[in-house]
């Protein structure tokens, strides 16, 4: 089940665009620049554009997670 955004998550989010998050990828912290394309939330990591999603569990929008690019090529195949 997909968790959605209310309205302050979504306000929260386009705030923070341009700016660095931290961002939880495979259970490790990174401190990296959000970025918004039409394909949705990404960051750049190794080089390589890595979509991200924002963790909703919080009233407010504390970090973001994402999938290191190697377990997304594994998971794809």
């Amino acid at each position: 089940m997909k968790a959605t955004m209310t309205t302050r998550h979504k306000e929260q989010v386009r705030n923070m665009i341009g700016k660095k998050v931290t961002v939880y990828i495979s259970h490790k912290r990174h401190e990296r620049v959000l970025h918004e394309d039409k394909d949705g939330l990404y960051i750049r990591y190794k080089g390589q554009r890595v979509p991200c999603r924002p963790d909703t569990n919080s009233l407010n929008v504390l970090f973001f997670l994402a999938l290191d690019p190697k377990i997304r090529k594994l998971i794809r195949a």
